[in-house]
């Protein structure tokens, strides 16, 4: 599959998708990153939402119509999604084949509460810290959450990602990811500057 370059109309176009939807959302990934800058990062070849996977039923209410399923982010494999459906934060991605390069992620939550999905569970971010607003007034998932994804993978949009808005982190921020970074890398190349 070939990568297409998206813009800010792009992205637009991809969140209005949820326009009325009475639950909570987040921009994530690459995008969430250049949304909390002052001006656009690097090009992107998708639109990572996150929503809450307590309002399932809610998201898919309102997609209703649109002929949502459920996409394994790596094998590409879809599954049909039915309301009452028990998604999984990770594995389940929605998707919708009039939005190409959308994708829905879902997120691990515990009331105010957003939990890493990979691991044991210790990692928790209060929604509070974990929201904020970007460019153009979207809610975007902080970026020392986003980070943390990224630092798994030592590729060169990852890296940055970080150098753009690595100076951009305020204390309390750094406070939160260098620690749970170090946890899983101790000598990861981003601790330095954090």
């Amino acid at each position: 599959m070939q990568e297409v370059p998206m813009d800010e109309r792009d992205l637009l176009r991809a969140v209005s998708i949820l326009d009325g939807f009475p639950g909570s959302w987040w921009v994530t990934g690459g995008w969430a990153i250049d949304l909390a800058c002052p001006a656009p990062v690097r090009d992107h070849s998708d639109v990572d939402l996150l929503v809450r996977d307590d309002e399932a039923d809610l998201l898919w209410d309102h997609l209703r119509g649109r002929d949502p399923v459920i996409e394994h982010p790596h094998s590409r494999v879809r599954r049909d999604w039915r309301r009452g459906d028990v998604l999984t934060a990770g594995p389940d991605t929605i998707v919708l084949d009039g939005f190409p390069g959308l994708q829905i992620l879902v997120g691990r939550f515990e009331g105010d509460v957003w939990i890493f999905p990979r691991g044991s569970g210790r990692i928790r971010r209060p929604v509070g810290l974990m929201t904020r607003y970007g460019r153009h007034g979207l809610p975007i998932q902080a970026p020392e959450v986003v980070l943390l994804f990224k630092a798994r993978d030592r590729l060169a949009k990852n890296d940055l990602d970080f150098s753009a808005v690595a100076d951009l982190l305020d204390d309390e921020q750094r406070a939160w990811l260098r620690p749970v970074i170090a946890r899983r890398t101790p000598d990861h190349p981003w601790l330095s500057r954090l």
